[in-house]
């Protein structure tokens, strides 16, 4: 959805991304894939053909970071992450599980070894809802567990998340509108400009468009808006892309004199999806005067 309705989108595919989700496929496709993560590396009709050995997939399905584990319905003891898996058991059983998501698309595969079980679930929708409760639903069926309405428990929670979210959100954008009406919200904008870099995010720069701050990131162009004065030092970055649904507080930290030495970002929406990681950048000024 983009501002709440559903929308047609650009697909967003770029080869540097082809590492973590670069594979077009099908459900006949990952279901062969499945049948062989279930059969250690073994492949083929007749499981005679070997992809990867037993070897290679143990080290796999060894845990290499743990992950605080709540029991939840299937009581679960352990969690974290393999190698390219999350690992868990649920009701004594061993599952390997990851999702994986592009604009407009996400999914899950779920595999119970012990069980010869393998969930696969594609969508073509932003929310991870539907894979999430057609997963438990059928891992209900095989645990032998009844009276879940799993559906119903996902919408639910969708549901909270979103109206808190939206309260969060519509709180700053009220207070923002309040003190550009009552005439507070005017900072001096041309201070802020200049070219900002981090190590690894590369450059961006923030300059004066048409009497607006405007954002743009050198090396990833669709983090491209206008900025917003909010409060004390900092300022919203509106993207122009609205399908990303990842506006940002821009934080700047100023010297003795007054003057921007560098921000960090932090996601306005705690619904912002994680892989946007604000958090890590630490832009500093780099065209001092």
């Amino acid at each position: 959805p983009v501002n709440g309705k559903v929308s047609v989108i650009p697909k967003d595919f770029s080869e540097n991304s082809n590492a973590a989700g670069g594979m077009n496929s099908s459900i006949a496709d990952l279901s062969k894939w499945a049948i062989t993560q279930l059969n250690g590396g073994k492949y083929g009709e007749k499981l005679d053909k070997t992809l990867f050995s037993k070897a290679s997939q143990n080290r796999m399905w060894t845990l290499h970071s743990i992950i605080p584990a709540g029991k939840g319905d299937y009581n679960r003891h352990f969690f974290g992450y393999g190698l390219g898996w999350f690992l868990s058991d649920e009701k004594g059983y061993m599952v390997a599980e990851h999702t994986g998501g592009l604009a407009g698309m996400v999914s899950e595969v779920t595999l119970i070894p012990d069980l010869k079980l393998g969930i696969i679930v594609l969508t073509n929708q932003q929310s991870g809802g539907a894979f999430t409760a057609i997963t438990e639903a059928i891992k209900d069926g095989y645990f032998g567990i009844k009276g879940k309405d799993r559906v119903k428990e996902v919408t639910d929670s969708e549901k909270e998340d979103k109206e808190y979210a939206k309260k969060v959100t519509d709180k700053i954008w009220a207070d923002i509108a309040s003190a550009q009406k009552d005439g507070t919200n005017k900072p001096d904008l041309k201070n802020y400009l200049g070219t900002y870099s981090d190590v690894w995010f590369g450059v961006v720069t923030i300059s004066n468009v048409n009497g607006k701050m405007h954002f743009q990131a050198k090396n990833s162009l669709k983090l491209s808006g206008d900025m917003v004065y909010y409060k004390g030092n900092t300022f919203i970055v509106k993207w122009y892309d609205r399908s990303m649904d990842a506006d940002a507080f821009v934080n700047f930290s100023l010297d003795t004199e007054g003057k921007p030495t560098g921000f960090k970002m932090e996601a306005i929406s705690p619904l912002t999806d994680f892989s946007f990681d604000f958090q890590d950048l630490d832009l500093k000024k780099i065209d001092q005067k």
